[in-house]
């Protein structure tokens, strides 16, 4: 009789494993829709506002783990940076313009 429950057991057991995968299949492909349709409405946001829509605490995203991966601190300092150079150009531009409606003294 305990050979038959150990059998029981397995199947089981078995059927519960493949159960699980076919949830978790059907779970990543659910991720992987939304991330596309997501990413879709970012492209179009993007080009009706001429690219100034940002992508705020986008990371990488384990499928194993589920749990978000990516080295912040690098991000933080490139949108530094890329913020440093904006306003160079900024100023840069408001020079120009300055420049251009500065009247010319007349000899």
């Amino acid at each position: 009789m305990g050979a038959v429950a150990s059998c029981f057991n397995s199947v089981v057991s078995a059927i519960t494993a493949c159960f699980m995968a076919v949830v978790n299949a059907i779970v990543t492909v659910v991720k992987a829709i939304i991330s596309g349709i997501v990413a879709i409405f970012y492209a179009i946001a993007s080009v009706l506002t001429c690219g100034k829509v940002k992508r705020g605490g986008r990371g990488h995203t384990s499928a194993a783990t589920g749990l978000r991966e990516g080295p912040w601190k690098s991000g933080e300092k490139k949108q530094k940076q890329k913020k440093d150079k904006r306003q160079k150009k900024d100023k840069k531009q408001k020079y120009k313009l300055a420049k251009a409606f500065t009247p010319s003294p007349v000899d």
